[in-house]
Parts: structure tokens; sequence; C-alpha cells
């Protein structure tokens, strides 16, 4: 229960970002994410689930323009926007 009041909690921090279920955008290049691997999402950055028991922290120091999301279980891809 810990664990998804953290991931909540840090979702409402992230919003810039877009975490969603579903295909990535054309002209976009994504990345599997790896487990305990950190990856630097920006603004237009998405994060998708590939299963339903996917579990990732997101941490977002509000003096810098991009939050640090790490896999902790489950399956998920980024796909990055054309910056």
């Amino acid at each position: 229960m810990k664990k998804i009041a953290l991931l909540s909690l840090a979702l409402l921090l992230v919003g810039c970002n877009q975490i969603d279920e579903g295909s990535g955008t054309q002209n976009s290049s994504t990345t599997q994410m790896q487990l305990e691997t950190p990856y630097e999402l920006h603004k237009g950055d998405k994060l998708l689930r590939n299963s339903s028991d996917t579990l990732v922290t997101i941490d977002k120091n509000s003096e810098k323009e991009y939050s640090t999301v790490t896999l902790l279980e489950g399956s998920a891809k980024i796909v990055w926007s054309n910056r």
C-alpha cells in the first residue's frame, strides 16, 4: 500500500510528463525500459506500461527540467518526443 501511495504522489508531481497505456506516436523513437535503470524524461516524453503489474518510481526535481523514472516491476517503454 505504501508503494501505491508513493507512486500516486510521484505521478501527481510529474505534471509535464505523460503516462499512458497504448501505442507510441509516429516519428518518435522508443526504448524498452530495463529494471532498476534510471531514465530521464523531458516534456513530451511518454511512459507506456506494457503490463498491468508495472511499477515505476518517478523523481521530479523542481530545479531541473526533467524527471527521473526507474522501472521497479513489470514492463514499460519510453516514447521519446521529437526534441
